[in-house]
């Protein structure tokens, strides 16, 4: 038998193979001479003796030892735990808040929440080391928001491989490196890293790919050409609003062939390359929104799938002719708050005549072709398109004589 006090133990599977074992041991970095016995009960529960009592509270200190990505707790054969498990336990209770009840009663070893785990507004910060979560390997949904993070070591999340959430926002990090998401495999990953401090778009090449990224409110300045390559991708959705981008290159989104959604609202873009979104061919929704752009070429958006446009609240004076035309399933289109001159005959050609056009102001109602031909008419025979306040008149004259509220807000083109 196994002398004490130099023996640990743990109860995997009853199916666990000794090869398996053997690997555990192997990646938890066990040094195999420091091991004197190692036996295995009928009940199932696995003996280790070691040839140290520090070797042996070495190997303790893991906590738990993970067998085909399963963990299971290691314990003192003198001093067996406890296992609390804890059910219905309300969402909105902290973990911290847990993990304290049992401690007036008990030394609260190791803690592990599910598959979730939400310490979201905790200071557990500036850093997280990579054994901080060692044996969290069913983890899917990872909060730590508004921890006061200004580090986190490459491997950190290395244990969780079906995460499928991880949530860093309202932190400090100025920079981080494609190592922190060594780990993670599930295909239907999210990362939400908004609110930080970054100042350029983390490097992924290699790692996974990506259903979410959210970088929304950083410091980001430029995107590199290579930023998303062939061996880094993202899905869904692409969120870099609210950074300081004032340009793109033209073949910064060329390998994004299957993303659905891109937000580049409140940025500081003044112009977009022809061509810019090419490689998007599946993208069904961008926004634009409160940035400096002054004029629309008609190229801009070729080649996507675009069924949402938002293009208000910037400095558009000009639309090129055809600016819209491969946009043959857009369904919403919206130009407010631009200071837009003119608008070509040809602005909208291609453009499905069931297109919501928010234009003006604030309600929606139907017009017909005939009564913008008579608009336009209007328009021309006062020669109104080098005066604001002209066009403005012509258009309340117009919505008088066709009953029409004078803040119009969404045309439809029928």
């Amino acid at each position: 038998m196994p002398q004490r006090p130099r023996s640990a133990f743990f109860m995997p599977n009853k199916n666990t193979s000794a090869c398996a074992v053997f690997y555990a041991f192997a990646e938890c970095n066990t040094t195999p001479t420091d091991i004197q016995c190692l036996q295995r009960k009928l009940n199932g529960e696995v003996v280790v003796t070691f040839k140290s009592i520090a070797a042996k509270e070495q190997f303790i200190h893991l906590n738990s030892l993970s067998i085909d990505s399963e963990p299971f707790n290691l314990q003192d054969i003198d001093k067996p735990l406890t296992v609390l498990t804890i059910y219905d336990a309300p969402f909105e209770l902290s973990d911290l808040a847990i993990i304290k009840r049992p401690t007036p009663y008990c030394e609260v070893i190791h803690y592990r929440r599910g598959k979730q785990l939400d310490i979201s507004g905790n200071q557990i910060g500036p850093n997280l080391t990579a054994d901080i979560f060692y044996g969290f390997n069913n983890m899917s949904f990872l909060y730590l928001n508004q921890c006061g993070l200004k580090y986190i070591e490459n491997g950190t999340f290395r244990a969780m491989r079906k995460l499928m959430k991880l949530a860093l926002s309202g932190n400090k990090l100025s920079h981080v490196s494609a190592g922190i998401l060594e780990g993670p495999s599930e295909k239907s990953f999210r990362l939400n890293l908004s609110d930080n401090k970054l100042t350029s778009l983390p490097d992924f090449s290699g790692i996974l790919e990506l259903e979410i990224l959210i970088v929304r409110s950083n410091k980001i300045k430029q995107l590199p050409v290579d930023v998303f390559t062939q061996k880094f991708n993202v899905t869904n959705n692409l969120d870099l609003s609210g950074n300081h981008l004032d340009s793109i290159e033209e073949d910064a989104f060329s390998n994004l062939t299957v993303l659905k959604q891109m937000d580049l609202s409140y940025n500081k873009l003044r112009f977009i390359p022809d061509g810019a979104f090419s490689g998007c061919k599946l993208l069904v929704k961008l926004m634009l929104t409160g940035n400096n752009l002054t004029c629309i070429r008609k190229d801009t958006f070729a080649e996507t799938s675009l069924e949402l446009l938002f293009l208000q609240g910037n400095r558009i004076k000009h639309i090129e002719g055809n600016a819209f035309r491969y946009l043959n399933s857009l369904e919403i289109l919206t130009l407010f708050a631009n200071p837009i001159e003119l608008l070509q005959n040809d602005t909208f050609k291609g453009v499905s005549t069931n297109v919501r056009l928010a234009n003006m102001a604030s309600r929606f109602k139907t017009v017909t072709l005939e009564e913008v031909t008579k608009l336009k008419e209007a328009a021309e025979s006062l020669n109104t398109r080098k005066s604001t306040i002209n066009w403005v008149r012509v258009f309340e004259k117009w919505c008088d004589e066709n009953s029409f509220e004078k803040n119009l807000e969404m045309i439809l083109l029928e």
